[in-house]
């Protein structure tokens, strides 16, 4: 199962798709997202996939725009990766992990838990790429790996960080 960015001529929109076993996107359709980072770590996300009224398509909707942002922000955030943008078509570089030069277009899933009213979604790994058609793979685990090796490092150093 996977959140993919959905061009739509201009900014992009994300939707879930794809199935994980006999567990189909469209069977999570209405109930609200969580998305598990570490079994320790569970971001509510504020948001659920629907069908729109107008075009009939599967889309993931904000329940409060003003307060909250869509989970590839947060994982971007959360990985330590540059900030994506929804508009592909205005990406470009030989680099594709550069700030605003990327968009994370799609990001693979396994279903946690599903009740009748949420589903936690767990990510696996997020496909970063340009509008040069240059793509990059990146493992949440390998990543998360590194950023808590490198914490554990910090913490455990006698020296503190030059400032700059």
């Amino acid at each position: 199962m996977r959140i993919a960015l959905r061009t739509s001529g201009g900014r992009g929109e994300y939707e879930l798709a794809g199935q994980q076993g006999t567990v189909h996107a469209s069977d999570l359709f209405g109930r609200e997202m969580s998305y598990e980072i570490t079994p320790e770590i569970i971001i509510p996300g504020r948001a659920v996939a629907i069908v729109t009224e107008k075009q009939g398509k599967p889309r993931i909707r904000l329940q409060e725009q003003e307060t909250t942002t869509h989970f590839y922000r947060l994982l971007a955030a959360i990985l330590l990766l540059p900030k994506p943008k929804r508009e592909l078509k205005l990406t470009h570089g030989a680099l594709v992990l550069r700030r605003d030069s990327c968009s994370m277009t799609a990001i693979n899933m396994d279903v946690s838990t599903k009740t009748s009213s949420g589903v936690v979604l767990h990510p696996t790994d997020v496909l970063v790429e340009n509008g040069d058609n240059r793509k990059q793979q990146v493992s949440v685990v390998e990543r998360m790996g590194r950023i808590f090796r490198l914490t554990s490092a910090a913490q455990e150093a006698s020296s503190k960080p030059a400032r700059c």
